[in-house]
């Protein structure tokens, strides 16, 4: 057997997290989160590129002067939250930015001018008289981060093992 190899048991690695400061290990555990977080927010991010191209990063001036996300790029909606309060809590959302959900779920055409629930509906979408306020295709660019999760729990385990080895030294 090579010098290079260390075989660790997980009851060893068990029995070490107990010996350890709480608030170490909390630390720790913290950090490891916060970097595997890190890696779904990056993945959703370049998602959201692809499905977007060059619209994501670019600032879209919207109408309405006292709209929070006025000339801000599409990507700052990604937010990465972490809480180290009672749980330790790490959180991806892309519900920061209100336009984000109609990209990820997409959006039927919509009319304006009458109701769907309207009997003159159709008469109406035939005649010209409805105007299109368009559709959106969906992208499920969050939705793709999610499903790679292979790289988020190698993020995860690498920064838990760089942690205890500076806990343990």
């Amino acid at each position: 057997m090579s010098d290079n190899v260390c075989t660790i048991d997980t009851k060893q690695v068990d029995n070490l997290f107990r010996k350890l400061d709480p608030s170490k290990r909390n630390e720790a555990m913290m950090n490891a989160l916060k970097s595997g977080a890190a890696v779904l927010a990056q993945k959703t991010r370049s998602n959201l590129k692809k499905g977007l191209g060059k619209g994501a990063d670019t600032p879209r001036p919207e109408r309405n002067k006292n709209y929070e996300w006025k000339n801000k790029p599409m990507t700052q909606g990604v937010t990465l939250n972490a809480r180290d309060t009672y749980n330790t809590t790490v959180q991806v959302s892309i519900m920061g930015d209100p336009r984000l959900k109609w990209f990820e779920k997409g959006v039927d055409e919509r009319f304006r001018g009458a109701r769907k629930t309207s009997s003159k509906y159709k008469l109406m979408k035939d005649s010209g008289k409805l105007k299109s306020t368009g559709s959106i295709k969906r992208i499920n660019f969050f939705e793709q981060a999610k499903q790679d999760d292979n790289q988020i729990t190698q993020a995860i385990e690498r920064t838990l093992i760089k942690e205890i080895n500076e806990l343990i030294q």
